[in-house]
Formats: structure tokens, sequence, C-alpha cells
């Protein structure tokens, strides 16, 4: 695996810096993400990252190879996305 550069790394920060983020907190989502860990034999902070996909309606991109693997065939799938699958 390769690191990037000081420079990428400060590119990319400040890329990161000037678009609007939105935090949530766990409490918010620690329902479904228990949920989804019972469901899915998950550690429940790989969960509160799911739970927040599927509260969003959106994907999550992940290089979690196990998560994704164990998610795939289930409903969840739709909201997981591989990331070398991004183009």
């Amino acid at each position: 695996a390769s690191e990037c550069s000081r420079n990428s790394a400060l590119t990319i920060l400040r890329e990161l810096q000037s678009h609007s983020l939105q935090i949530w907190e766990a409490a918010i989502l620690s329902d479904e993400a228990f949920d989804i860990a019972c469901r899915t034999k998950r550690s429940f902070y790989d969960s509160l990252y799911v739970a927040l996909a599927v509260k969003t309606d959106c994907k999550m991109v992940t290089a979690d190879l196990k998560l994704y693997n164990a998610l795939k065939g289930t409903s969840l799938k739709k909201y997981m996305l591989w990331v070398e699958d991004i183009s």
C-alpha cells in the first residue's frame, strides 16, 4: 500500500474543508446499528456506517472486504459500494 505525499494530503484536506459536512451523532443511529450488527454478525462500529447509509438512503463506499462480503448477500447490499467499483 502506498501513502500519499504531504502535498497531496494537504490538497485533499483543503478539498474536504471546502464542502459542508454533516455530523451525525451515534445515538441517532444506535438502534438501527445494533439491529444491523445482530443480523449480520458485524461489529457495532461497522454497523454505524451502514445504519447511516440506510438512514440517508445512500450508498456507503467501503474498502473493507470482509464487511462488503458479509453484506453483499443481504438486503443491505443496495447501500454498499466496493471502492474499486467507483469510476
